[in-house]
C-alpha cells in the first residue's frame, strides 16, 4: 500500500504518518503543500493508494478539489483535512468523491478508524441485516389478504427456517393482534 501526504503544518503530517504506521503501511510519502500542490505532483507521477491532502488557506478549496480528481486515478482513496467544521462544506467534499473530511485538529485515533476501512474494508462495519418486507394487499374485505399473508409467513418460516412477523391492517382480522378471552 502506498500513501502520499500533502499538508502544510507538521502536526498533521505527524500525525497522518503515526495513523498510517499503526497500520503497517511503510510506503509514505510526504510533501509540503496543499490540494493544488498534490495536483501538479500527481500530474507528472502515478497516484498512490492514499491520498491526504490539505486545503487550509485555499481561497477555492472546491476549484482545487476538482483540479485535483483531473489528475488522480479513480481508485485512489483521498481524505482531505482543513480548518472548515462546517456541514455543507463537508457534504460538497463528499459529493466530489473524497473519503473523508476531517476539521484539525486531527484525532489519530480518527484518521486510523478512516485509513482502517480504506486498508481493510469492512473491518469496523457491522454484519448487514437480511430482512425482508412483503406486503399482501387486497382490494375488499373477504378477498383472503390476511390468509395469503398468514400462510406466506408460515411457508417462509418452515421452509427458509427464517423468523417471520406477520401483521395486518385489517381491524378485525389482525394476524399479529394480541389474543384475549
Amino acid at each position: 500500500m502506498s500513501a502520499q501526504i500533502f499538508v502544510r503544518d507538521p502536526q498533521t503530517e505527524s500525525a497522518v504518518r503515526q495513523s498510517l504506521y499503526d497500520l503497517n503501511v511503510e510506503n509514505v510519502q510526504a510533501h509540503g503543500g496543499d490540494a493544488k500542490t498534490a495536483a501538479k505532483v500527481l500530474a507528472k507521477t502515478k497516484s498512490p493508494q492514499v491520498l491526504v491532502v490539505d486545503v487550509c488557506g485555499l481561497s477555492e478549496p472546491m476549484s482545487s478539489m476538482n483540479e485535483l480528481a483531473q489528475v488522480v486515478d479513480p481508485d485512489t482513496h483521498v481524505l482531505v483535512v482543513g480548518e472548515q467544521n462546517d456541514i455543507h462544506f463537508y457534504r460538497d467534499m463528499k459529493n466530489l468523491g473524497i473519503v473523508e473530511y476531517f476539521p484539525k485538529p486531527l484525532a489519530r485515533d480518527v484518521l486510523n478508524r478512516a485509513f482502517s476501512s480504506i486498508i481493510v474494508p469492512n473491518a469496523d462495519r457491522p454484519a448487514s441485516r437480511h430482512g425482508k418486507l412483503m406486503f399482501v394487499v387486497g382490494v375488499r374485505g373477504g378477498c383472503g389478504a390476511t390468509t395469503l399473508a398468514a400462510m406466506s409467513a408460515w411457508e417462509m418460516s418452515e421452509t427458509l427456517r427464517r423468523r417471520t412477523l406477520p401483521g395486518s391492517r385489517s381491524e378485525e382480522r389482525r394476524v399479529g393482534k394480541e389474543c384475549r378471552s
